[in-house]
């Protein structure tokens, strides 16, 4: 049976009617069902606009694991579930970008997708078959730009991991030794913050991506990023490290696919991962496959 529910939010992003989810959170054991489900949000493009995500739910009681997939730029949400059907032991989660697109800073589309994305946390979380705290992001190329905003401005009980496939920090997120934000949710990343630790996160980059440049630069849309390696550097040491970054080269093969060379800050629980010879299809690689996999195995 398909579900279907509506949370409404202001141009703010903030929750101001949500009944079926308060009348959900207030019976015990209802499980979150397979099915399409919108949040209403009003923004300067948009009033009263229904957002979608879609959700797929393994057998069983749970709690289960969830995996939150971003799709990239010109994507949808609903085949991102056929991407992931395999993972039977996670709820999968796959949520539709307006205009096919995130609001990171330069998009056309200007919604708050920071406050959709933790709506949909809010709301998932008051079902008995969620684990709350076996929560993963992923994202791909602009889903994964948005996943660096939310690592950057989400807390660790929003979700516990990340996955970023071809997607390093870009300018606005991290400069003059500090990253940034925008405290009402806009595009101005005005104001210092100081990401949460404790995240588990997995990075992927290709080394000849022409759309986001391995070495950092000026890519897409116009964006400025960061060196992918550096990228990493700076999510381990949100994480606690306090070395030195590896160097460049000093990657470690993957010995299931040579043509991964992995960067481990391991106490730090960050992994990066160069792809050689590789552009933006980076994910596709058979080796960047299995430590997705792997990755994900840790949470069941």
């Amino acid at each position: 049976m398909q579900s279907k529910q509506t949370i409404k939010i202001n141009i703010y992003g903030v929750c101001v009617v949500s009944l079926m989810g308060c009348v959900f959170s207030l019976i015990a054991d209802v499980s979150l069902q397979s099915g399409s489900y919108t949040v209403e949000q009003s923004w300067s493009q948009e009033t009263v606009f229904e957002r979608s995500y879609h959700v797929l739910v393994p057998t069983g009681k749970g709690p289960f694991p969830v995996l939150i997939k971003l799709h990239g730029s010109g994507g949808q949400g609903k085949p991102m579930l056929r991407h992931f059907s395999h993972k039977s032991s996670h709820i999968l989660i796959a949520p539709d970008g307006y205009d096919r697109q995130w609001n990171v800073s330069r998009q056309r589309s200007k919604a708050p997708d920071v406050a959709f994305i933790k709506a949909i946390l809010d709301h998932v979380k008051t079902f008995s078959n969620v684990d709350a705290k076996r929560i993963t992001i992923m994202g791909m190329s602009n889903g994964s730009a948005l996943l660096n905003r939310l690592m950057i401005e989400l807390s660790i009980s929003d979700f516990q991991a990340g996955i970023s496939v071809v997607s390093q920090l870009v300018e606005e997120q991290y400069r003059a030794g500090s990253f940034w934000y925008d405290p009402d949710g806009g595009n101005q990343y005005s104001k210092k913050i100081q990401p949460p630790s404790g995240r588990r996160f997995l990075t992927i980059s290709g080394e000849k991506d022409p759309m986001i440049p391995y070495e950092g630069g000026q890519g897409v849309v116009g964006y400025r990023f960061l060196p992918a390696e550096q990228s990493a550097f700076l999510w381990a040491q949100v994480n606690g490290y306090r070395g030195k970054q590896i160097e460049a080269g000093r990657g470690k093969p993957y010995p299931d696919d040579l043509s991964c060379l992995l960067y481990r800050y391991v106490d730090s629980n960050v992994t990066h991962v160069k792809v050689l010879k590789a552009g933006h299809e980076a994910g596709r690689a058979v080796g960047v496959r299995q430590l997705i996999a792997e990755f994900l195995e840790r949470d069941s």
